[in-house]
Order: C-alpha cells, then structure tokens, then sequence
C-alpha cells in the first residue's frame, strides 16, 4: 500500500535543497554573478546600452540647435565617463578637427545629440583658446581613452595570456558613459564568443595609438570559464 511521506521529511529535503543552492551562490564570486547578470541577454540587443556605432551617429548642435559639426571620435575615462569629444565644427566654417570638454557639452539621449553651450557666435570667440588647449582637453593616453583606439585592442591577462579581442564598447543610454567592453574570448576551444564585462574592472595599457585591455587574472579565469560554458 502507498506510503505518504511524512511531512517533516519533506520540509528537510527542501532545506538540504534551498541550503545547496544558497551554498552554490556563495562560491560563485562577485565577478562571476556580475558577468552573469550583464549577460542574461545577448548584449547587443540589451535596451539599457547603445552601441559606439550609435553614439558616433549621434548630432552635434549648437546652443540654439543648430548643427555645428561632426563628430569624429569619443574621448573615455578609465572609469567610463565621457571625457570629451572630438568634432569637426566644419558646419561653422572652423575646419580643423578639435576637442571639446565635458563642461562645454550637454548629452541628449533623446534627441541623439551632443549640444555645445555656446551658439555660433560665441564658439568663434572661444575657438583661439580652445585650439591652445587642444592637450588638455584631449588628455592625456595614462587616463583617457579614444574609442577609435579602443575598438578590436587586444585583451590580456596579467600574466600575459591573450584572451581576445574588443568587439564593441557599449553605452549607457540615459548618460551616455561607457559601461561596458563587449569581449570576443578566443582562448584555447573557444572560438569566439561574446562576453560583455564592467568598463571600469580592467586597466588600460597605451600602445603607440591603441591600447591593451588588461584584466586581473582571477577575473580572466571567471570570463574564460563564463564564455566556455
């Protein structure tokens, strides 16, 4: 005859069962959940991220919204902020590429534009002094970042194991910093496969024109063996 199995029982299996799993997240590292998280969904097609093709399309408009110019290029902090822009204010009839700071842009999400604080007239004024601070307002390559620079840099570990490559640097959408590296891991039996990772968790290591994306080597082991699954 059939036996119902006593209700203490059940309630011990489900705690050996809810303790297991509790005991699994703990082993899981930090780096790990987070990787998971950021790639619950392919990130290409996450809504909380445009692409760096994206944000190049985006306008660049005068005070008065007027298009002034073209953008040519994003200049990134380590951390991700958007430090400042090169453009070519050609529509102004200043035809030499310059860099414009933070503090001179206003980021519009919604209308997908830059907007200088200044109309016309005043970007005249102020074009002198902004060419003789072209350095500063370009940083310098130890803490900003091109992203034209950035786009296919190799990626390393510590130890000097190359893990792949930069596919795709991705933004947020309601600020417009960088957010995230989308990595294409070539490492041994994987072949090619996209893994997005936190922008500030790695360092940024000049090379002539472009950079190495370098990653902590526990952090390596996390991505080689999120991408391998």
């Amino acid at each position: 005859m059939y036996k119902k199995t006593p209700i203490l029982l059940v309630l011990a299996l489900g705690v050996i069962a809810f303790m297991t799993q509790q005991s699994f997240g703990q082993a899981a590292s930090a780096y790990q959940l987070q990787l998971g998280e950021m790639n619950q969904m392919k990130p290409l097609q996450n809504p909380l991220w445009q692409r760096s093709v994206d944000m190049m399309k985006f306008r660049i408009l005068d005070r008065k919204n007027k298009v002034a110019g073209t953008l040519k290029d994003i200049i990134i902090s380590d951390r991700g902020a958007l430090s400042s822009l090169k453009v070519d204010l050609d529509r102004m009839q200043l035809n030499e590429e310059i860099f414009l700071g933070s503090e001179d842009l206003k980021f519009m999400s919604g209308d997908r534009a830059f907007v200088l604080q200044y109309d016309e007239a005043e970007m005249k004024d102020l074009y002198p002094i902004i060419l003789n601070n072209l350095d500063t307002a370009a940083g310098s390559m130890s803490d900003s970042i091109s992203l034209d620079s950035l786009l296919r840099a190799d990626v390393r570990a510590q130890d000097g194991r190359n893990l792949g490559k930069v596919e795709e640097v991705l933004f947020s959408r309601n600020g417009g910093d960088a957010s995230a590296l989308l990595i294409r891991v070539r490492y041994r039996t994987i072949a090619g496969e996209n893994v997005a990772i936190p922008f500030s968790s790695v360092s940024y290591e000049p090379d002539g024109k472009t950079f190495h994306v370098i990653i902590p080597n526990n952090q390596a082991d996390d991505i080689i063996e999120f991408a391998g699954r």
